[in-house]
């Protein structure tokens, strides 16, 4: 709005100041809002430039997305895979199995319940240990071990050999057993 225009229309001077005045507060407020726009505008194309550039890799995400998929499922198998492996053996230990691997082996491929626990593991040790005695220990009653055997006090068995009963005190020198064997 010029001067000109509301001198025109016969408005006196105070009255084109005051209405001037309020006509360029008003426009620097105007102003000022645009200028914020214009920003914000600014602000706004470059998010959009950056969602483009990242966007662009979206191929390149999805396949580095399916990558680390691939590997926690590969991670999540294994995983399962020696629990049920450790369950097995820990069961076949408790069942006194002489050879772990190849009772695992026998006993074939287990599943899982919904509990994470092996299903009927008891029930297939058991028809093991009776399809394959010899390939667990057997407790033997009380009483004198089978085969000649003598029980230590170490838990090992020892075998009688039948040989003569040497000197257990270990008294006898060796020159002594060496002359008492040479007959001297």
């Amino acid at each position: 709005m010029k001067r000109k225009f509301l001198e025109d229309l016969g408005l006196e001077k105070e009255q084109i100041d005051k209405i001037l005045d309020e006509a360029s507060a008003d426009l620097g407020r105007v102003k000022g809002e645009l200028e914020k726009a214009r920003d914000d505008l600014k602000v706004a194309n470059k998010t959009i430039d950056d969602i483009k550039a990242k966007t662009t890799d979206n191929d390149k995400l999805q396949a580095e997305l399916e990558d680390y998929k691939a590997k926690y499922e590969a991670s999540e198998a294994e995983r399962v895979k020696q629990a049920k492996n450790h369950a097995v053996m820990d069961a076949l230990k408790d069942a006194k199995a002489k050879d772990l691997d190849y009772m695992a082996y026998k006993l074939g491929e287990v599943e899982m319940d919904e509990n994470g626990q092996i299903k009927d593991l008891e029930n297939r040790i058991k028809d093991l240990t009776e399809a394959y005695p010899s390939h667990f220990e057997v407790n033997e009653p009380a009483g004198e071990p089978s085969g000649g055997q003598q029980q230590g006090s170490n838990g090992y068995k020892t075998l009688d050999t039948d040989l003569p009963k040497g000197d257990p005190s270990g008294t006898q020198s060796l020159e002594a057993q060496i002359n008492a064997a040479l007959g001297i």
